[in-house]
């Protein structure tokens, strides 16, 4: 699959590898490489034109102007990864005529997915004015029937909703462990494939979380409340909190309050577009950092003086290594 995505990007595929690639994508693991080879095929055109050097300081600069993009409204980039499929139709044949009938059985939804690659956050205006702002590495899903029959999402990521009100058509957004249903309301929301963990947090209004796989499982949240249920373990878990520590993100800052190296090395991936890999020994330790308008390198030099570490650049890899004696 990997050389009919680089034909598809580059151009050259034909109508019956396009059609077999929307097939593929269809399933969100698939989507998900489907990025993955994106930004490999869209980094070894920046490389073979610019060089290495020269890339690095491009990421440097988009670090720079990433609180410029975010109060313009960083672009949004929606592709359409599932397409509408003819209408089948059945031949139902007559028995008291012997005659045939044709029969439109179905049609379809067409869907449409935004993505926020890592590095960008976008902001979406949905067809019933609701706004989405959604952070790095995430994707947003809905069809065309949102706002007429239903106000369904789909995310796999992290995203911050401000919903309008409609008492007669709930909006339910899905994950892969969690759903959540509300009328309108502010909230946030972070539920990233490579994860066990949801978490949902309320501004204002009402929420109510749902348990995908044992929807009698319901949580009611007010304002000032997160709610992180754990796959793995089957906890469920709420508690108060101070929502702008965990929604600043949509704005440009990213705060990191007592939060294990290993799961900021994940947030600085995304945020940054590098790859992490930290030691072992360092993966619990905690940290308390918050990040504006900071470069990678500045970023970096902090977190080895507060952090008793050293940082190495290998590759298109930052790795976090326990200090040497």
């Amino acid at each position: 699959m990997k050389e009919t995505i680089k034909k598809y990007l580059e151009g050259i595929a034909d109508e019956v590898e396009q059609r077999h690639l929307l097939d593929w994508i269809e399933d969100q693991d698939n989507f998900l490489e489907f990025k993955k080879e994106k930004m490999n095929w869209k980094k070894e055109r920046r490389t073979s034109i610019i060089g290495k050097e020269t890339e690095k300081g491009l990421v440097r600069f988009q670090s720079h102007i990433m609180k410029d993009e975010f109060d313009n409204v960083v672009r949004l980039k929606k592709v359409r990864i599932i397409y509408r499929y003819a209408a089948a139709v059945m031949l139902i044949m007559l028995l008291a005529g012997g005659g045939f009938v044709v029969k439109n059985m179905f049609e379809e939804p067409l869907y449409t997915s935004v993505v926020a690659d890592n590095g960008q956050v976008s902001k979406i205006v949905l067809p019933d004015n609701s706004e989405v702002w959604l952070n790095s590495g995430s994707t947003l899903t809905y069809s065309d029937k949102f706002a007429k029959s239903n106000r369904d999402l789909k995310l796999v990521g992290q995203a911050y909703f401000d919903i309008s009100h409609n008492e007669s058509l709930p909006l339910i957004v899905q994950s892969k462990n969690v759903n959540v249903k509300v009328l309108g309301t502010k909230f946030e929301m972070e539920a990233y494939a490579a994860s066990d963990k949801t978490s949902v947090i309320l501004e204002e209004g009402s929420v109510e979380m749902i348990l995908a796989k044992n929807p009698t499982k319901k949580l009611l949240l007010k304002p000032g409340q997160q709610a992180v249920f754990n796959a793995e373990t089957g906890k469920l878990i709420r508690k108060a909190v101070k929502t702008e520590k965990y929604t600043s993100w949509r704005k440009g800052i990213l705060n990191l309050y007592n939060c294990p190296l290993s799961d900021a090395a994940t947030k600085l991936g995304r945020r940054y577009n590098y790859k992490f890999k930290v030691n072992d020994k360092l993966k619990d330790y905690k940290i308390t950092l918050s990040i504006d308008n900071e470069e990678l390198d500045d970023v970096l030099n902090i977190l080895e003086h507060i952090a008793a570490m050293e940082i190495s650049h290998r590759n298109d890899t930052i790795y976090f290594e326990s200090r040497r004696n």
